[in-house]
């Protein structure tokens, strides 16, 4: 019996490596042919680099000025990933390759702490190879971890953080690697304001553990700075920071209950990722009270929903649950006679294939097979240069189309704009007037504009302009694109001035 049951853990063990190393090299695959993109891919990658490129002309993108007359620009995170990514430009040039080699290399980053960190755990090679693997092999991680975006380099720093308090809590006596510790949390929340997770969970350790004073040292480590840039940033940009950073985040009229349960979806609707879940939660009954990482998974999943469930912050939870399942699987297989870890790998392993289903259909269509020259996001840039003069103004849903055609941009993203406009924070006078004088050559919409409605939060940027849309300006062409994608809607209505 014990003959079978070692036979039958082996083939597991064998079947699921074999299912991580094909989600490791399929991360590999997107990341090079992302990096090698010279397109927009992710709606928001081309706002983003816009706020990176004025940074790196030596432009103060918090200024209120920005979002006061035009061209109109906002930047909603805080400042690290837009200064790392801003050096590599003004080496380089202006493109969306350096942001997304930062967000790559920080997505590897991570998962190699996570292996290491399983390996110190469990004193397994294996058990710690995979458990990077494991954290490429998520959906979120391969569609988001290769963009450029702020996330992958944020929640670098929080797992690092992470490991580092793990490892002066189990060297006792010292604060050096704690204040350390600390400095890497503040940088996550210096790259993205809600990358909270991993500073959380120390935090919380620390107090289950009845360390109070390490404990509110180590939350006002982390929190009196932040508090200071913060001050200091909004003081100098009259007001800007804070505005972006804030009205411009979260919205009630962006973030209604349907969009939030839809996000939570691409995370609880995954086979793979569900049942990664359950056995990370078995584990942690298990194990008595969580370490660490088991209490950045308790933390982190309710923190992503109620932060409106933004698919890549679930990133931060799902590097914790890397960890604990395979430091788990490891002490099961090593402690006991194998039923629990047989029992769970099988479970892990016959879900596990799901991803590669999902992926598939989704990650490999967009990310690799779509990404080619000429496809709809060249002929939507065409079409707009077709419309419009290289000095001229335009305005269109996604910069992606705008930076495509190489037209100056007028308005870097109009999703924030739409939650300041949802918050009060921001008005689209600029733009209606422009409308009614006819000062756009062009302006790209994802619907006509006939359909633009006042409570559809993604376009309360151009609704009060649509009456002067309509006066002023036809319809002079429509795509829509050859592909499917899941998060790209399909057609782009583009008008000009009326004769």
């Amino acid at each position: 019996m014990d003959l079978v049951k070692d036979s039958v853990r082996k083939s597991l063990e064998l079947a699921f490596g074999v299912l991580l190393v094909a989600g490791g090299l399929l991360f590999l695959a997107v990341a090079v042919r992302m990096i090698t993109c010279p397109q927009e891919v992710v709606i928001t990658e081309g706002a983003i680099r816009e706020a990176v490129c004025r940074l790196a002309s030596g432009h103060n993108i918090y200024d209120i000025s920005n979002l006061q007359h035009p061209p109109f620009l906002v930047a909603q995170y805080p400042p690290l990933f837009y200064l790392v990514t801003g050096a590599l430009v003004r080496l380089f040039g202006e493109s969306f390759w350096p942001g997304r080699l930062v967000s790559s290399f920080s997505s590897l980053a991570t998962a190699l702490i996570l292996g290491l960190v399983v390996r110190r755990k469990s004193g397994s090679r294996s058990f710690g190879a995979a458990a990077g693997l494991v954290y490429l092999s998520f959906y979120h991680v391969v569609m988001w971890g290769t963009t450029h975006r702020v996330d992958s380099l944020g929640i670098l720093l929080s797992v690092a953080g992470v490991a580092l308090y793990e490892r002066a809590r189990e060297a006792g006596p010292g604060r050096a690697k704690l204040w350390i510790a600390a400095a890497l949390f503040l940088g996550a929340l210096l790259t993205k304001q809600v990358l909270v997770a991993g500073a959380a969970a120390a935090t919380i350790d620390l107090l289950i553990e009845r360390r109070w004073g390490r404990a509110a040292g180590l939350a006002a480590a982390v929190l009196v700075p932040f508090g200071v840039v913060f001050l200091a940033l909004d003081l100098a940009t009259g007001g800007g920071f804070r505005t972006m950073t804030v009205l411009g985040t979260v919205s009630a009229a962006a973030d209604p209950p349907w969009t939030v349960f839809l996000n939570a979806g691409t995370f609880f609707g995954s086979a793979f990722i569900l049942a990664t879940l359950v056995v990370c939660l078995f584990l942690l009954l298990r194990s008595g009270r969580p370490d660490i990482w088991g209490l950045m998974v308790l933390f982190g999943l309710p923190w992503a929903i109620l932060t409106d469930a933004n698919i890549p912050r679930f990133m931060e939870p799902l590097a914790a649950m890397a960890v604990v399942l395979c430091a788990g699987l490891a002490v099961l297989r090593r402690r006991e006679s194998g039923e629990y870890a047989i029992a769970l790998m099988l479970l892990v392993c016959a879900l596990a294939v799901s991803f590669l289903y999902e992926e598939r259909v989704t990650i490999v269509r967009e990310r690799l097979m779509n990404l080619h020259a000429g496809n709809s996001r060249d002929q939507f840039a065409e079409a707009l240069a077709r419309h419009s003069t290289p000095g001229g103004a335009v305005l269109a849903q996604d910069l992606g189309v705008v930076l495509g055609a190489r037209r100056r941009v007028y308005l870097n993203d109009p999703y924030v704009f739409s939650m300041l406009r949802g918050n009060g924070a921001w008005e689209p006078d600029d733009l209606v007037e422009g409308a009614r004088r006819r000062r756009f050559e062009a302006i790209v919409l994802n619907r006509p504009v006939e359909s633009l409605r006042p409570g559809e939060w993604v376009t309360l940027w151009i609704h009060p302009a649509a009456d002067a849309i309509r006066e002023n300006y036809v319809l002079a062409e429509t795509l829509t694109s050859a592909e499917s994608y899941r998060f790209y809607e399909p057609t782009r209505y583009f008008y000009v001035p009326r004769d």
